[in-house]
């Protein structure tokens, strides 16, 4: 059975605040003990206070990184929900396009070429009638 550590983590460190608490205290404690001991003790608490500290900011920096991911993981799937919601009404909607609107996107392509040809002749018409009518009155 694999063991996930950031969630271990998180679920012991739930109350951070506690925790923190805890933490202070210990290291006033220990900083009280290096200023009453002697020196060849003080070597060692100070050791022992640096490894505290460290460790418990490697704590905190995986608590505040497993939130992060958690935010994150959360945001993704807020995205990829709005995303399906946003393509089924997409294609809700072109389905009732399609079933209602009887003209379709080829049928108005097909129309503006023939509207464009017809526009095409009707100025190659013109320009003939100006042509033969230019014609007729300069023979007369």
């Amino acid at each position: 059975m694999e063991v996930n550590v950031f969630l271990c983590i998180k679920t012991y460190f739930a109350n951070l605040d506690h925790w923190t608490q805890i933490h202070d205290k210990l290291r006033l404690a220990i900083e009280h003990l290096i200023s009453i001991c002697e020196d060849d003790h003080v070597t060692v608490l100070k050791n022992k206070l640096l490894y505290i500290n460290r460790r418990w900011k490697e704590i905190i920096e995986s608590i505040q990184q497993f939130k992060h991911d958690e935010s994150v993981k959360k945001k993704r799937d807020e995205f990829y929900a709005g995303r399906a919601k946003l393509l089924d009404t997409l294609d809700r909607i072109d389905r009732e396009m399609q079933e209602y609107l009887p003209c379709t996107t080829r049928a108005l392509k097909e129309q503006e070429n023939r509207l464009y040809v017809c526009s095409k002749q009707r100025k190659s018409s013109l320009i003939n009638i100006l042509f033969f009518s230019w014609i007729l009155g300069c023979s007369s």
